[in-house]
């Protein structure tokens, strides 16, 4: 189009936007309408149009040039050039530094608009290299020019966890990238792509072909500005662009629930949900969730059948809970399904003894969270423990609640093995009751008394792990072996490691093979992609390092299979669709599906195993986390990424914060970080409770302490130190007995008081409740606190 004509269209728009009104109807304000007439309803208001006046369209049809007004910076890497009814702008020229067009000055001067740009990429130099659309960009004039912006970058492979970003290029030259996201395919020369951004305000939305990737807040310093298209590596062919006036104000970005916890120094203690069996208990509640039931009219119910609307609970601003609802019937299903229409159901979560209606309940409203609830199911055993894995993610459930029976560490320990959150169910009578619960691990207790529990989580001293972070061991062991070998797999075990990670790819001949790369060239003698030779071929490979054979998932999972307690983290980073059916038959073959996992960042191969293997435990991986300033913002995107693969979060570790890894865990979302290689960090990470690390170092934990235990009963004088002996289990070596040297007293117990030892001293005779306790001090720096079961102590 004509400059002249952009100009007229821009004034247009600003006319618009001036003499567009206020939202507020001043003509009824404060007035008193006497004598209503119900028989005549007041009309209905027209809908806003959500945009307006054109700012500019171009399809380039007829031009051979930049259109008039168009302009490239002057460092520009590459070319930018119109020929064949199509923009190209071809920024092959460099990797990283741009190849920009800006749009005409006079879009400076807009605030709210959407942009449509129709496209596709072009020769990249790798899948990696991206095309942009910039907006909210600085003037010419600027230093450098047209800095700061925002910029929504599109990658080749736009399937990767970072295939699209909202980001902000600074004055500085750096970039400040705040949202990633896959887009559902790569993007095709072959095909015709829309990129669609709309802002307004200090919000903006980005999508590829109708489908939303970012949904992000801008900061306020930017509150207008200009647009452009820009390129890194690749030719982006540009077929069409439209700019129009955005009318619509979009929605508020939703957060998670800010909820109250107990004033513990205990890491990652569990979540308490409060079972409520009066609705004014809502008023006092002393947990961060409430249990209630939810009938089709989407009300709350109490014991007594006392109701409160879900509608009505949700919006309360001042509620500091999150609800966990008993699911009756699929009625109940559709009424929230409408409901999520209009409101964020995000931090809602539905229970149920019915596989087929939580997986029902997930389907029709994904962003629900959903608990198995098996605490009725007196015949289960330690023997059903795969079973109940299985059925639990059949049910697209992360979380599961457990019968009475099956309440003890171990068995807590072997489920959240299989990336599964343990709650249980316990009255919490009596203070020991409650701290038996405690100390096995759970990460939720449902109860009618929070409060008893809580009184015992307020006593134990920083850094109390009441369940043992995993270790698990990338790639085998590479600091002391060759990657993705049997050698690194047994010696990973030596060092103590719970589980090991590895990739898969699946050879010309359909046999699976352990190998990190899509080639072999860095870690072997040979060269070439793995998936294009045979299984022969692979075998003729030594690795570079000690010589060591690649090997067959086959031989992986025979030896796994001498290591019981070890799970394996099968990373699937290829996407050919062979693997996933591939898999279940080598795990069906070798018996070792309580002893699997799957975790990718490929989003189609998790899908694929939610089909193919629903009972397996999957882990979405991405390579950043949200970073915002804002802990609930980051808190929903991550239950977006989560919720929508029915998975564990498994990030990069270097934005997991201990307050992100606290919130999430009222969600039943864990956080498996990966690869902590430096040695302060892994302790940091150990000592805060996250749920596993993966890294090159297992030899970093091979000494922790991760179990103790005592005598159940116990005499003391009065006046006299208490000291028991305890047996302290390393991760690696012989079991050694130390004294325990940290206690907590449980309410109700006779008089007492700590020593400086850390002993403990009772001034009454009778009986005492104690939660005996070992420090492990890793070093100067790091330490954790460890507790066995209550011990009964007589004082004499």
């Amino acid at each position: 189009m004509k400059y002249t004509q952009l100009c007229s269209s821009v004034l247009l728009a600003l006319a618009l936007s001036a003499c567009g009104g206020s939202d507020d109807d001043s003509s009824d304000s404060g007035s008193v309408i006497e004598n209503p007439k119900p028989e005549q309803p007041k009309p209905e208001q027209p809908e806003q149009p959500e945009t307006g006046a054109i700012l500019l369209e171009e399809g380039f049809e007829k031009a051979n040039a930049l259109p008039a007004g168009w302009m490239t910076p002057s460092d520009n890497a590459g070319t930018a050039s119109v020929k064949d009814g199509h923009l190209y702008i071809d920024g092959r020229a460099h990797s990283s530094n741009t190849t920009t067009v800006m749009l005409p000055e006079a879009l400076q001067q807009q605030k709210n608009y959407r942009i449509d740009v129709e496209f596709t990429f072009e020769n990249p130099i790798n899948t990696g290299r991206w095309g942009s659309i910039i907006y909210r960009a600085a003037e010419a004039t600027a230093s450098p020019a047209y800095y700061p912006y925002y910029q929504f970058a599109i990658r080749s492979n736009a399937t990767l966890s970072n295939g699209t970003e909202f980001a902000r290029k600074n004055t500085d030259n750096s970039w400040d990238v705040q949202e990633k996201a896959p887009f559902t395919e790569k993007i095709d020369a072959a095909k015709s792509y829309k990129a669609t951004v709309i802002v307004y305000g200090n919000r903006v939305q980005q999508y590829i072909n109708g489908v939303l990737v970012q949904d992000a807040e801008l900061a306020d310093d930017r509150a207008q500005g200009g647009i452009g298209l820009s390129t890194a590596g690749l030719v982006m062919k540009v077929n069409h662009i439209k700019v129009v006036t955005q009318l619509k104000a979009l929605p508020a970005l939703a957060r998670g629930t800010t909820v109250q916890q107990p004033n513990t120094l205990a890491a990652m203690a569990p979540t308490m949900i409060q079972n409520i069996s009066q609705i004014d208990q809502l008023k006092t509640v002393r947990a961060s969730q409430v249990y209630l039931r939810l009938d089709s009219q989407l009300n709350m119910l109490d014991a007594a059948g006392n109701k409160l609307s879900l509608k009505h609970y949700l919006s309360d601003s001042q509620r500091n809970t999150l609800p966990v609802l008993q699911l009756q019937d699929k009625a109940t299903i559709a009424a929230l399904k409408k409901l999520a229409e209009t409101e964020n159901l995000t931090d809602v979560a539905v229970i149920s003894t019915d596989v087929e209606l939580l997986r029902s309940a997930r389907t029709e409203v994904p962003m629900l969270r959903s608990i198995l609830d098996l605490r009725r199911e007196t015949a289960l055993r330690s023997t059903d423990l795969t079973a109940i894995a299985n059925k639990t993610n059949q049910a697209m459930a992360k979380i599961v609640l457990l019968p009475p029976q099956l309440l003890s560490r171990e068995n807590v320990s072997v489920l959240q093995r299989q990336l599964l959150t343990v709650w249980a169910t316990s009255a919490g009578s009596t203070p020991q009751d409650a701290a038996t619960t405690l100390v096995t691990g759970v990460n939720g207790i449902l109860t009618e008394q929070p409060e008893v529990f809580n009184q015992i989580l307020e006593k134990f001293p920083a850094y109390t792990l009441l369940r043992k972070p995993l270790v698990i061991a990338h790639r085998g062991v590479p600091s002391l072996e060759d990657e993705n070998t049997l050698e690194g797999l047994q010696h990973s075990v030596r060092l103590g490691a719970e589980a090991i990670e590895n990739d898969i790819y699946i050879t010309k001949d359909d046999h699976l093979v352990i190998m990190h790369d899509a080639t072999v060239d860095r870690t072997t003698d040979g060269k070439g992609n793995i998936e294009e030779m045979t299984l022969a071929e692979v075998k003729k490979l030594t690795t570079k390092g000690k010589g060591y054979k690649v090997p067959t998932l086959a031989e992986f999972f025979t030896e796994l299979k001498q290591h019981r307690n070890v799970m394996h983290f099968v990373e699937l980073k290829s996407p050919n669709e062979k693997i996933v059916p591939a898999l279940k038959a080598e795990m069906q073959k070798y018996g070792v599906e309580d002893q699997v996992i799957t975790i990718s960042f490929d989003r189609n191969q998790i899908q694929r195993m939610k089909t193919t293997l629903p009972g397996i435990s999957t882990g979405y991986l991405t390579g950043s986390v949200p970073n915002s300033n804002d802990l609930s913002r980051n808190v929903h995107k991550i239950l977006m990424d989560t919720q929508n693969n029915s998975s564990t979060y498994n990030p990069a570790h270097s934005n997991v914060t201990v307050p992100l890894m606290e919130a999430l865990k009222h969600r039943g979302v864990s956080i498996w970080p990966w690869t902590v290689n430096e040695e302060n960090r892994f302790k940091m990470l150990y000592t805060t409770g996250t749920y596993g690390i993966t890294t090159n170092y297992s030899q970093f934990a091979t000494k922790y302490v991760t179990e103790m235990s005592t005598a159940n009963n116990a005499v003391v004088a009065m006046g006299q130190p208490l000291k028991l002996s305890a047996n302290l289990t390393p991760r690696v070596g012989a079991v050694y007995t130390e004294n325990a040297n940290q206690y907590v007293v449980l309410s109700n117990s006779p008089a007492h008081q700590s020593n400086a030892d850390g002993t403990v001293s009772f001034s009454e005779k009778g009986t005492a409740y104690v939660l005996p306790g070992y420090q492990y001090k890793i070093d100067d720096n790091y330490h954790y606190s460890i507790f066995a079961a209550p011990v009964k102590v007589t004082i004499q």
